[in-house]
């Protein structure tokens, strides 16, 4: 064999070699480390195992950090997706668990409300109900029930659309039929006030009931109203929503609006 510190040539059973003392097999090596070391390091001294708790606290860190960063990115995507989708849309359990339930058993139907707000009944002339719940006084949702006639019933959906034309006939210019909305959308919103074009009744769906919507604006003062009205016939009953708040709050507020609308049960069974 040949010596790897001086290049000798050593016999093949040779432990050390004859011109440097270099160890030539592993049983010399390890002679060789042992008598180089000093007295008083009578142990050699292995890698340290961490314990436990260390990989555990790492993984937790880990996993906060995770976490945060989720968090983050979806509130960043919640910030630039923008106000354009429809506040329906993110109706979901956290919401209706802050919520309460109004359930009229006379003319059956029920909603859902935000516990923060407060609902009161009032009465008005030739109304079968007539509810307020809201906030403040700029920021609330009414609601009115009315019996309609035989003679407007008998006529369909035409024939109501009449009815609610002749309601709105303050706010609305004159149109021979009422425009067709996209899907079911809500229309929470407002388009129409912020294009300053005329409003529009749009025929839209309501839980699988039909509906007409309009919205427009309003002036109060030196304050500018955004007003959003259903109405809905599922029966000879006919029941109006109307949301009002500020223009420059609507945004804010619409989802409480949604869940108003957006929940909206009629039992078509009841009287």
């Amino acid at each position: 064999m040949i010596c790897p510190e001086c290049n000798s040539h050593e016999p093949n059973t040779a432990k050390f070699c004859g011109v440097c003392g270099t160890p030539l097999t592993q049983e010399g090596r390890v002679a060789h480390f042992l008598d180089g070391m000093p007295e008083e390091n009578d142990h050699i001294d292995l890698p340290r195992h961490r314990r436990r708790a260390f990989y555990v606290t790492v993984t937790l860190v880990m996993a906060f950090t995770l976490a945060v960063l989720g968090g983050i990115g979806y509130l960043l995507y919640r910030a630039f997706r923008g106000d354009s989708q429809e506040p329906a849309a993110e109706m979901t359990n956290a919401v209706t668990e802050n919520s309460y339930r109004y359930d009229n058993q006379e003319l059956g139907f029920s909603f859902l409300y935000p516990r923060l707000w407060v609902l009161e009944e009032r009465k008005e002339t030739g109304k079968l109900l007539a509810l307020t719940v809201g906030i403040t006084s700029t920021k609330f949702a009414s609601m009115t029930a009315i019996r309609l006639s035989p003679d407007v019933t008998v006529g369909g959906r035409d024939s109501i659309e009449a009815y609610v034309r002749n309601l709105l006939k303050d706010v609305l210019p004159a149109a021979p039929t009422a425009t067709t909305g996209p899907g079911t959308g809500t229309g929470l919103s407002p388009s129409s006030p912020a294009t300053g074009s005329s409003p529009t009744l749009d025929r839209v769906e309501i839980n699988g009931q039909f509906a007409f919507r309009i919205r427009y604006d309003q002036a109060s003062g030196d304050t500018r109203i955004t007003v959003l009205r259903y109405f809905l016939a599922p029966s000879d009953v006919l029941y109006e929503f109307q949301f009002r708040a500020p223009a420059e709050e609507w945004t804010a507020v619409s989802p409480d609006f949604s869940l108003i609308i957006q929940s909206f049960q009629v039992n078509t069974d009841s009287d």
